[in-house]
């Protein structure tokens, strides 16, 4: 029986797991990450996926893991789906599988809606990083992250252009509207959803994305600029209480074992590649005045 599914993808740091809390509050039968994150890691974003046979398969039985009758709309909030940010060099790798997923769901007849939040460039590898960092995940600079794993600029139209390839209703939400206005994010949550008082304000009052302090953005700017190795060694040295784990993270509460300190700063201008709001929303189902948020 087709039904309405609401697709809520993330991305990673920006209060996705604060939604879903709130989501499976109200909305006990809801396919959120902590109950199907080992059936996408396994099954949908599993390199037989797109066999055929697997997918329709896979996909039938996602569906089934909801305990909502079939009647009722379907709320989903995963950001696995999504797959992993980077892999190889290549942001959101895996995105392929979720525009596969949708298409076998509107083909089905089945109305989709895909909520995407996303996030300026630069803040979102810097949250990203420090969530590797402190998950034992990576071990390396800030500048050897984005050297190694970053081999090409950073774009969120490579996802945005995969979901308008579909035949869902696409809805973006930039995370700085929840930062600036938490009553506006709010609302256009609930309008996503088309369920009027699903989430409030109170759902969002406390949270925080782990950050690098504006001292250690400042001193690894500075090194950065130095070609002299030795030099940027005694530098490194000389500004480790400033980098250091204490401070990594604007008084959160994190200690990390030991400092981590970039020997350069996005020096392929991640800061310079934030995408235009006309670009980023183009056909998506926003008003014009939340684009601003991200400009």
């Amino acid at each position: 029986m087709p039904r309405k599914i609401f697709i809520h993808i993330g991305s990673p740091k920006t209060a996705t797991t604060t939604l879903q809390s709130a989501l499976i509050q109200k909305i006990p039968g809801s396919l959120v990450q902590k109950g199907v994150d080992k059936f996408i890691r396994e099954r949908i974003l599993s390199p037989n996926f797109h066999k055929p046979g697997v997918l329709e398969k896979t996909c039938d039985e996602f569906l089934a893991m909801a305990s909502t009758p079939e009647t009722e709309p379907l709320f989903v909030s995963a950001e696995g789906l999504m797959g992993p940010p980077v892999g190889r060099g290549k942001f959101f790798p895996r995105i392929l599988s979720l525009h596969a997923m949708i298409q076998y769901y509107t083909g089905l007849g089945h109305e989709v809606h895909v909520l995407f939040v996303p996030r300026k460039p630069a803040k979102f590898l810097e949250s990203w990083y420090v969530q590797m960092v402190s998950t034992g995940h990576y071990a390396g600079s800030f500048a050897h992250f984005i050297d190694t794993e970053c081999n090409e600029p950073f774009s969120w139209s490579w996802v945005t252009n995969m979901l308008r390839q579909t035949s869902a209703s696409v809805t973006v939400l930039p995370y700085e509207m929840l930062l600036q206005n938490r009553e506006l994010f709010v609302e256009a949550l609930n309008v996503f959803f088309q369920c009027d008082g699903l989430f409030s304000i109170d759902n969002f009052g406390l949270f925080y994305n782990k950050t690098i302090s504006e001292e250690s953005m400042k001193a690894m700017q500075i090194i950065s600029q130095i070609k002299d190795k030795a030099l940027v060694r005694k530098l490194e040295l000389f500004v480790r209480d400033v980098v250091d784990g204490d401070r990594l993270d604007h008084n959160s509460g994190g200690n990390f074992k030991r400092p981590y300190i970039a020997g350069a700063l996005l020096r392929r201008g991640i800061e310079a590649a934030l995408e235009p709001a006309d670009i980023l929303f183009r056909d998506t189902d926003i008003p014009e005045e939340y684009r601003s948020y991200y400009a």
